[in-house]
């Protein structure tokens, strides 16, 4: 089995990139360029990555895509010739993997026989509802403040999200727990949370 970390299985799958870029030059208002992929790949440049064209069922243009297959770098790059070029559109898609594939990449968490699965969701269900719950949703409110307005937007949030925790309860009781632990040079107990 490959290792991979999950930037590189993220950007060296064999992924499917049916590229049908529709795109304009930036330095001119000309026509649109559409990437005929029904044709050799004259112009492109290739960096890093084993790239062809091959035939894709439900690509977009003639089902034929341009696909990368090397897992051996940590990015795979290919310069479409022209450019530079805005207003791009490109489709990604990715093939299927194996729940036991996407353990060993670790994009999955858990990987069980299936006879097992009612019983670990459950159990995990219960390890997170008795965890830090305020803690869960300051981090789903900085990643959503990520994914809409990238690092610094989470930055300019982080302080006001945190301190509301710093002041917690929870908070305040695991300090005092943990400094404890470390005064008797012992491990610190297992925290239970409140919410609060």
């Amino acid at each position: 089995m490959i290792k991979l970390s999950r930037r590189q299985f993220m950007t060296t799958t064999a992924a499917c990139v049916s590229a049908s870029v529709a795109s304009r030059f930036a330095r001119s208002a000309g026509p649109e360029q559409v990437f005929d992929f029904t044709k050799p790949l004259d112009g492109w440049q290739t960096i890093t990555g084993n790239w062809a064209v091959e035939n894709v069922p439900g690509a977009s243009r003639n089902e034929r895509a341009l696909v990368q297959r090397a897992t051996d770098n940590e990015y795979n790059v290919i310069l479409a010739p022209g450019g530079p070029y805005r207003d791009v559109g490109v489709s990604v898609r990715f093939k299927p993997i194996s729940g036991r594939e996407a353990g060993a990449f670790g994009i999955a968490t858990h990987v069980v026989p299936e006879g097992e699965l009612a019983a670990t969701a459950t159990a995990l269900i219960q390890q997170l509802a008795a965890g830090p719950t305020r803690s869960y949703a300051a981090t789903r409110t900085l990643l959503k403040a990520w994914s809409s307005g990238g690092v610094a937007a989470a930055d300019l949030m982080m302080l006001d999200v945190a301190m509301e925790l710093y002041d917690g309860a929870d908070a305040q009781r695991g300090f005092a727990s943990t400094a404890a632990a470390f005064d008797k040079d012992i491990e610190p107990p297992t925290l239970v949370f409140e919410g609060k």
